[in-house]
């Protein structure tokens, strides 16, 4: 078993303390020394947003306690590289020990083989098949993939120790929103005419920003929108969204931000942050309103040049638009809403958190507003 203190959410940078038990009825423990820390294979690694792997996923790579490369394994598991690939025989493509013979593991090359995997290559051993384009497997995951396919018959690089802190850092190419994996495994010594035996613990923790559309129960009048090639949710009053089974501990504040849009037809309306049900337990709200999406983009496009005062006033609360910058090819428009943030009050232990949408001025049938991300926050 391998613990830790928050088991929901990373935050990059964070430096995490960790500390893995085993006990085995036949072996004994970690803890009294009876099973070697040694024994125990401890990998900690980071997934980019595409695949959501989940333990079962893990288990299926059938792997023993010994290997470092398990979410590497799941990786090549979900793609198609098992149909022209297998680790020794070469089939319609090169075994992966035959790639591992032919390249050392540098970091340029680690790149550039992780590059033809996204972007497929032709004739490279000498054969006419080509190797399909991977487009919606990253960098990084095709990294991770290339160095198992690398460290085939080279050493085991050493496991962690049972007991330390590791950094939760994103690499940097990477927008962060994927998910870190904590898996310790163990293969005890059987017993009698039992074979040997592993067990592993896992756990899975998803980044803190999180896509309303992906939230486990999405009540009716919460709909999905989308505007050129943004995608988000618009929310009628009262309605609501959840995710299941969310640890709390060390969340402090909640950040909401909105969807930037083009007409000026949500009126704003108010969040708030319930435990276990709609009209569960209040622990913290914010109000999100047109102007940190809507009304002070209008004049960029010619939409509001003519405010009315009171449309004036309350877009000069907020800080004006880089229009340049708004325009630029490839600008992420989202950058420049927003948000709104509800302090949240101390929760410890998980709990299925509730998004509760409220405007009591408007009718039933409007949409509030284009909620477009939620962002745990530990500070």
């Amino acid at each position: 078993m391998i613990r830790r203190q928050e088991e929901t959410f990373f935050f990059d940078n964070a430096r995490v303390k960790y500390k893995v038990s085993v006990s085995d009825k036949e072996d004994g423990t970690l803890a009294a020394g009876e099973i070697a820390p040694s024994a125990v294979a401890i990998s900690m690694d980071y997934v980019s947003q595409g695949l959501r792997l989940t333990p079962a996923l893990l288990h299926q790579a059938a792997l023993d306690s010994s290997t470092q490369f398990v979410v590497a394994q799941a990786l090549i598991n979900n793609n198609d590289c098992k149909t022209c690939h297998t680790r020794d025989t070469k089939t319609v493509g090169p075994a992966f020990r035959m790639i591992a013979e032919r390249y050392d593991a540098s970091p340029q090359l680690i790149d550039t083989l992780a590059k033809r995997i996204i972007g497929g290559s032709h004739g490279v051993w000498g054969t006419d098949n080509n190797m399909p384009a991977h487009p919606s497997l990253s960098l990084h995951n095709a990294r991770t993939i290339v160095n198992y396919i690398l460290s085939i018959d080279r050493p085991v690089p050493a496991t962690r120790p049972v007991q330390g802190e590791f950094v939760e850092k994103v690499p940097g190419e990477d927008n962060g929103k994927g998910s870190f994996i904590i898996r310790a495994a163990y293969t005890d010594r059987g017993a009698g005419n039992l074979p040997s035996h592993t067990v592993d613990s896992v756990i899975i923790l998803r980044s803190p920003r999180l896509s309303p559309l992906e939230a486990g129960r999405i009540e009716q009048g919460a709909l999905r929108d989308q505007l050129d090639e943004y995608i988000f949710l618009t929310a009628k009053p009262n309605s609501f969204i959840a995710f299941e089974d969310v640890d709390l501990t060390g969340i402090r504040k909640i950040s909401f931000r909105p969807n930037w849009h083009l007409y000026d037809i949500y009126p704003g309306g108010k969040i708030e942050v319930r435990l276990g049900s709609p009209d569960g337990t209040l622990i913290g709200s914010t109000v999100i309103e047109r102007e940190q999406f809507n009304t002070r983009y209008r004049g960029a496009f010619g939409g509001l040049s003519n405010m009315t005062p009171e449309q004036a006033r309350r877009a000069r609360r907020y800080p004006k638009i880089d229009e340049k910058k708004f325009f630029a090819p490839g600008s992420d428009k989202n950058s420049f809403t927003i948000p709104s943030v509800a302090e949240i009050r101390p929760t410890k232990g998980k709990a299925d958190v509730y998004f509760v949408f409220k405007n009591d001025t408007v009718s039933s049938a409007e949409s509030l507003f284009p909620l477009a991300e939620i962002e745990m926050m530990n500070h």
